[in-house]
């Protein structure tokens, strides 16, 4: 798997420090000044080179209160470079993502098999950790890098 290699894996964890603090900014990528949760997720995946780019388009904030289907996981397992992975197999670099309404709408990448980093709307690029009580209960499935 992609970030199996050491350097990927201190690659990656270089990139997600660089981002923490962003401001929470709907459809934001710029690090630093805004960044939403899953535009972090493809800045991340891009810079660590999982892809060569990545175009998610606009959605609004409260897409899930309306739909049930997720564009989030629709867009993950289009691209191909992803393999879903159990949740108790979870590692470094397997994108996390959670139910927010009525479908998966929220990303976050996995510092190990708990803590993650994620942008936390009203918020900003913060941990979290997926024992807590208001993760766990939203998680849905784990992603991690062909």
């Amino acid at each position: 798997m992609f970030f199996d290699d050491p350097q990927k894996q201190a690659k990656l964890r270089d990139e997600l420090q660089s981002w923490m603090g962003t401001p929470f900014r709907h459809n934001a990528h710029v690090k630093g000044a805004g960044v939403d949760c899953v535009r972090l997720v493809g800045e991340v995946m891009v810079s660590c080179g999982v892809e060569p780019s990545y175009d998610f388009g606009y959605y609004s904030l409260d897409f899930s209160m309306h739909n049930e289907r997720s564009i989030l996981v629709d867009y993950i397992e289009k691209t191909g470079k992803f393999v879903m992975v159990e949740p108790c197999k979870a590692q470094l670099g397997d994108i996390a993502v959670f139910k927010i309404g009525k479908c998966p709408h929220h990303a976050a990448i996995m510092l190990d098999d708990r803590m993650f980093v994620h942008a936390l709307m009203h918020n900003k690029v913060t941990h979290g950790d997926i024992t807590d009580s208001t993760w766990a209960k939203r998680l849905v499935a784990f992603y991690r890098a062909k």
